[in-house]
């Protein structure tokens, strides 16, 4: 990652964090970066991508803490429970003043932001069940789906109402009684053997439904981003012959991505062709992003 596009994505996670995504507008961004606002334009499209960006790069973070977590042998699994649970509401609490702005723009199925968000909240999904059974064992397999209802809804829950009163619950407390809460649940339902509400098919069916939407909504993304591609070099003032080359490259690209299975090889050259030309760079990004997403589902 270039040092611009992360100066961008800092200062991008500060003010959304502060302000809120809505209030925030890209020239508050290019003002702190010392760039003009055109000049970001060029590393991101639009704010859209930017908070994508933005998300991506948190829960990368996110996942290098959990592997250090797993990896402390001396601690207990409820202590590593409880430390992961913290990484979780730390998250949460982080991006807080946005949280309205973002559970309306992800509304938009059809959206990139809303295609991304199909896809973390099945990345998640798995990370909970995981999350789950190696803190209290293979026990819980049968009943994780409904263990992570309540553990995600408890950790929302708290959030939410320190937030809304301006007077956040310590979040070393909040994990420390989720954990233990999560506990006394799973004790007993260990002991009781209920028969769950939600089953491994059911999540399944749930997961499916998300991933097929999501290769609905990225067949038409991808399709939109080459018509922007072909706008945006026309519009260049290059030489002909270097438009012409790009123009070629978007059509070999375009004639690959509609194939079952396109030649890998073939599509990361002619993306790396087509980022060596900077007004196209931010274009190359979503359409990294897009098919990372669709060759996750």
């Amino acid at each position: 990652m270039s040092l611009l596009r992360q100066r961008i994505i800092t200062s991008a996670m500060r003010f959304f964090a502060e302000k809120g995504y809505g209030a925030t507008s890209i020239q508050d961004i290019a003002n702190d970066c010392a760039i003009a606002k055109g000049s970001l334009y060029k590393i991101f499209s639009s704010k859209e991508d930017l908070l994508i960006d933005v998300f991506e790069v948190r829960f990368e973070r996110m996942r290098k803490q959990v592997e250090l977590i797993r990896n402390d042998l001396q601690a207990t699994p409820m202590q590593r429970l409880a430390r992961e649970t913290l990484l979780q509401l730390e998250f949460f609490a982080e991006f807080k003043s946005n949280m309205q702005d973002f559970q309306e723009l992800q509304l938009q199925e059809d959206s990139k932001l809303g295609v991304y968000v199909a896809s973390l909240r099945a990345k998640l999904m798995n990370y909970y069940a995981e999350c789950l059974v190696l803190g209290f064992g293979k026990d819980v397999e049968p009943y994780k789906w409904d263990l992570i209802s309540v553990f995600v809804g408890m950790m929302k829950q708290y959030t939410m109402f320190g937030y809304f009163l301006n007077s956040p619950i310590d979040p070393n407390r909040i994990s420390s009684y989720i954990v233990d809460r999560m506990e006394d649940i799973t004790a007993g339902i260990l002991l009781k053997k209920p028969k769950p509400l939600l089953d491994a098919s059911m999540v399944e069916r749930f997961l499916k439904h998300s991933q097929e939407g999501i290769k609905t909504s990225t067949e038409k993304l991808k399709a939109d981003l080459l018509q922007q591609f072909d706008m945006a070099i026309q519009e260049l003032t290059i030489p002909l012959s270097i438009k012409s080359e790009l123009l070629d490259a978007i059509s070999i690209l375009r004639e690959q991505l509609q194939e079952k299975h396109p030649r890998t090889v073939l599509v990361r050259a002619m993306l790396d062709f087509l980022s060596k030309q900077q007004e196209l760079a931010s274009y190359v990004g979503q359409m990294e992003r897009l098919l990372d997403t669709e060759k996750r589902s």
